[in-house]
């Protein structure tokens, strides 16, 4: 779990549960990719969230597969379909796109390879880029 002011509630509960092992903590992390490049997914059951979208679009353009919200999912127009991440809309359907994802070598490459073409289609530089053009020859 990374981030700004984690609760301390959710340590002691880790710890409650045995989890303490298997889930770190890190306040404030200065590079998302060292996380990345030490983590198998990257999590995001957010509901609302300054920065998320920026977040989830660097963990998937490093090629870290992705368990999100369905409104985060929305907000970048991936669909279940799609298989560009895996869309949790409940706590047991969180849980089962993280066991899944874990569990399943081949399902994980592919969620992964998805991912990053994803952004390269939709956030690379070039299809930024491309659209700004457009809008720039539209309105003049």
């Amino acid at each position: 779990i990374a981030g700004r002011n984690i609760p301390d509630y959710l340590r002691k509960y880790t710890n409650r549960l045995g989890l303490d092992r298997y889930v770190t903590f890190t306040e404030s992390p200065k590079d998302l990719h060292l996380l990345f490049e030490s983590h198998r997914m990257f999590i995001a059951p957010h509901l609302y969230g300054s920065g998320i979208q920026f977040k989830l679009s660097e963990a998937l353009s490093s090629g870290i597969p992705c368990v999100m919200s369905k409104l985060s999912a929305d907000a970048f127009g991936i669909t279940e379909e799609s298989e560009v991440a895996c869309i949790g809309s409940d706590p047991k359907s969180f849980t089962s796109c993280v066991l899944s994802l874990d569990g399943d070598e081949l399902g994980w490459n592919k969620i992964q390879e998805n991912g990053m073409l994803f952004i390269q289609q939709t956030h690379s530089r070039q299809k930024v880029l491309k659209d700004w053009k457009g809008v720039i020859q539209e309105a003049t």
